[in-house]
């Protein structure tokens, strides 16, 4: 198959797009909890077991990371196989590569959605910060890299 660089390039930067609006969107939710917490409006009613909530938030996301990493390969290996047809258009190669990377950032924010529920039900702004962690790690982990790309196409 003949490389385009520019569709590449296109399809790379919609993955890009992507990925930072949800990195994004993390970053803005996470300062909305901090602020409400911080200056609450009214004192909580009752109070939270928070050591098992924390604990357990952690834990999900945690899980939640593992499980993306083990949806991105399993959405890449599902498309490799059915990759025979030679004349096949670039936006059509890179498809897998972009819904494994909408995929997997959709599970990293699910990992930070988490913390945000506990550190609402807590209201203890600190509790969103393991799961926050834990979700930049997988943002890391998984954002798109050109190369990869380019590697992708190659190969198929």
């Amino acid at each position: 198959m003949m490389i385009d660089s520019d569709k590449i390039r296109k399809v790379y930067q919609n993955a890009m797009t992507i990925a930072m609006a949800l990195m994004g969107g993390c970053v803005m939710l996470g300062g909305i909890v901090y602020v409400l917490i911080t200056q609450p409006l009214t004192e909580p009613t009752h109070t939270v077991n928070a050591g098992f909530l924390q604990q357990m938030a952690f834990l999900l996301s945690v899980t939640v990371l593992i499980g993306s990493f083990l949806v991105k390969k399993k959405i890449l290996k599902k498309q490799t196989g059915s990759m025979v047809s030679v004349d096949k258009s670039i936006e059509i190669s890179l498809a897998p590569l972009l819904t494994a990377t909408i995929v997997t950032f959709a599970l990293c924010e699910g990992a930070v959605l988490l913390g945000i529920v506990v550190s609402f039900l807590t209201r203890e702004p600190n509790d969103l910060l393991l799961p926050l962690m834990t979700g930049i790690v997988g943002f890391t982990a998984h954002f798109p890299r050109y190369e990869q790309w380019e590697r992708w196409i190659r190969e198929s």
